[in-house]
């Protein structure tokens, strides 16, 4: 059983909270593993200042606690993910909502060290939901932001922050200019992950510190007032770039991982379904991220 504690005022925001965490498995290394947490928490914003347009939060006090279920197994060839939430405000809450949302993250080895990995994500809410914990279509939630030191606040210009997000949500990386936030999503995401910077070929040094794939994206954010369905579905095609330099960094200090700097991730979503008006389709965007997809 592992219990956290948390208590912090900073840029702007304030709150705490407490949480537990059991797992469950016949043996501690040998899955499956099953875990079970619950959290309670409060947050409030003081200075939206220090925020980006598109992250600010909602004024009031959120009191919210969340209950999860997360399941972990793999095997020689393949590994499996599966998460289960449910998030509620308070009675102390200046707002009314609940929430349940669920990911599942599978990934097959190929031959010849390729790797094919798909997520699902799907996410319901009703009543009054802040918007710092709505569901995005590009990126995660300014809660889940807050957890990160590196996108937390306002550190890069805006036009430059425009291209810096951190992975979750509904997960479109090409719609980072059209970062919709709602209380319902759901999404398919897909990456090949190749073995070497690139396809079919080995490249010395290049190699070792750089790999590339390819990745599409589909889904939706809709609001309380919209039935489910496949009107208006947006998705997206690009190739990707990850490095492992950071992580052997890390591993000689803190200072990034403290930052929430876990590794460097360009994204170039080159097609997207529904362009911004007056923009192409087809054309070249990029991403920056400083944590993994899924």
């Amino acid at each position: 059983t592992f219990t956290d504690f948390e208590v912090f005022k900073i840029e702007g925001r304030y709150g705490g909270g407490f949480g537990l965490r059991k797992r469950f498995s016949s043996t501690l290394t040998i899955p499956p593993f099953h875990d079970v947490n619950l959290k309670v928490q409060l947050f409030k914003s003081t200075n939206n200042d220090y925020l980006d347009d598109v992250y600010k939060w909602t004024e009031g006090r959120l009191t919210r606690i969340i209950a999860g279920y997360t399941y972990s197994n793999y095997g020689r060839f393949w590994r499996t993910k599966f998460s289960l939430s449910f998030e509620s405000s308070t009675v102390l809450s200046d707002f009314n909502y609940s929430k349940i949302y669920s990911e599942l993250v599978q990934s097959f080895r190929l031959p010849y060290g390729y790797l094919l990995a798909l997520r699902f994500f799907g996410g319901y809410g009703k009543g009054s939901i802040p918007s710092q914990t709505k569901f995005f279509l590009a990126s995660s939630s300014p809660i889940e932001q807050f957890y990160q030191p590196i996108y937390r606040s306002k550190v890069f210009s805006a036009d430059v922050r425009k291209h810096i997000e951190p992975y979750g949500g509904a997960g479109l990386r090409g719609y980072f200019d059209q970062n919709f936030a709602d209380d319902r999503a759901y999404s398919a995401n897909v990456e090949l992950r190749f073995p070497s910077f690139l396809p079919f070929v080995k490249v010395p040094i290049l190699g070792q510190f750089f790999r590339t794939l390819i990745f599409f994206d589909a889904g939706k954010v809709w609001s309380q007032g919209e039935r489910a369905s496949l009107k208006n579905l947006r998705y997206d095609l690009g190739v990707g770039l990850r490095s492992n330099l950071l992580e052997q960094i890390s591993n000689l200090t803190n200072l990034l991982s403290d930052a929430g700097i876990k590794t460097v991730r360009f994204d170039f979503p080159i097609y997207v379904s529904h362009p911004l008006n007056g923009e192409k389709k087809l054309k070249f965007r990029w991403i920056l991220g400083f944590d993994a997809t899924f």
